[in-house]
């Protein structure tokens, strides 16, 4: 009997040893913990729109005459370059016209000329030979006149031959007296009266000429930009009024729409660049234009992004993302940070747990701008709840 309760003390005070000595070896091991270097980095807040995507500028093209359509070269979907001609109509009576007005121009010049520069010496020769031509007729038929009235007063001849002869000597009286009045004024040059008409006669004759060149350069309608035909609204040989669109044309800028809210208006402004998100694909944008007011219905403020390149096609649905407010600094993930009556994280130096404070600055989502650690601290981010400060840790992958 002695002899078993002797044994079990032994045993009881092995087991007691093991178990202290197992004790001390557990207290003494490191806790295995989860690192994250702290870095400097930047972060954005953002504002997340669906946009639309749409053409930049759409213009309808008309002519500024009426008449009919001699050619569309030109059909829905062709590319199209600056000034490429689109439409053209029939000038054909335009082109009469013109000759027309070229002609009375030519006339009204020539006038014009022959006042300015005045009558040359062969004309005034030639004037003074018409006068005595003039004055020889008139004089023999006054001549005449006198013979026959007098054989009247004897009733030689009768009242009808004396008119007829009464009627020549008038003429030739007119036409001597416009002789004289012709020589006179080359003699004498035109005045100035004269010349102010002509010259105004030319003016109006300029006009004219300009009126109908005109007529025919508008009768070609031109591209106005680099793009893409988008409809054309009338064929050949139709009959057209000035003003009505015969072609449509859009440019080869693409853009984004987008509604804005009035409490995010404030942060967007030209320029601002733009991330446009589209089957996984992101493409850079910058803001182009920001309406004045709201729209009645929606109250929203239209927003149009421009983009680099062509990347979606027009209609496509696509996700706007606008950063508004970039920090940098150490940002860390808020699960990250303990707070009792300040916030901090559990750092490892040397192999042992550190406690450092921290100041939360900023966040954005589920991360916190913190001051209070420096960039290459290993901050726990995993083994954390099982350790103090001062513990020795082992750092694991």
């Amino acid at each position: 009997m002695k002899k078993l309760l002797v044994s079990m003390l032994l045993l009881t005070l092995i087991i007691t040893g093991c178990t202290e000595v197992n004790s001390v070896v557990n207290e003494d091991m490191p806790n295995p913990v989860e690192i994250e270097e702290a870095k400097v980095s930047s972060m954005s807040k953002e504002l997340y729109y669906t946009g639309v995507v749409n053409v930049g500028q759409v213009q309808k093209l008309a002519f500024k005459t009426g008449g009919i359509i001699e050619e569309i070269p030109v059909e829905v979907g062709d590319k199209v370059i600056f000034e490429q001609k689109l439409a053209v109509l029939d000038t054909s009576d335009i082109e009469f016209g013109l000759r027309a007005a070229e002609a009375t121009l030519k006339a009204a010049m020539a006038q014009y000329n022959k006042a300015v520069n005045g009558t040359t010496g062969e004309e005034i020769q030639q004037a003074s030979l018409n006068v005595d031509k003039a004055k020889e007729a008139f004089e023999l038929t006054e001549q005449t006149y006198n013979q026959v009235a007098a054989l009247y007063e004897k009733g030689a001849v009768s009242k009808y031959d004396l008119d007829q002869v009464k009627t020549q000597m008038e003429v030739d009286q007119a036409t001597y007296e416009q002789a004289l009045s012709v020589l006179q004024q080359a003699n004498d040059g035109a005045r100035q009266e004269d010349i102010m008409a002509l010259q105004a006669q030319v003016e109006a004759a300029t006009v004219d000429v300009e009126r109908y060149q005109k007529m025919i350069d508008d009768s070609i309608v031109y591209s106005p930009f680099e793009g893409y035909v988008v409809e054309v609204l009338f064929d050949e040989n139709e009959i057209i009024d000035a003003g009505y669109p015969v072609v449509v044309v859009r440019d080869e800028e693409i853009i984004v729409q987008i509604g804005a809210s009035q409490k995010d208006i404030n942060e967007l402004f030209l320029g601002k660049e733009i991330n446009v998100v589209a089957n996984q694909q992101t493409v850079k944008g910058t803001i182009g234009k920001i309406a004045d007011v709201p729209d009645e219905t929606t109250k929203l403020y239209k927003v149009e992004i421009e983009l680099e390149g062509q990347p979606f096609k027009v209609g496509s649905i696509v996700e706007v993302t606008i950063p508004i407010e970039t920090s940098e600094g150490v940002w860390i993930p808020i699960q990250y940070i303990k707070i009792d009556s300040e916030e901090y994280v559990y750092i490892v130096e040397e192999e042992q747990v550190k406690r450092k404070s921290i100041t939360i600055e900023n966040n954005i989502n589920d991360y916190a701008l913190v001051t209070g650690i420096d960039e290459g601290d290993l901050i726990i981010v995993k083994g954390d709840k099982n350790v103090e400060e001062d513990d020795h840790v082992i750092i694991v992958e």
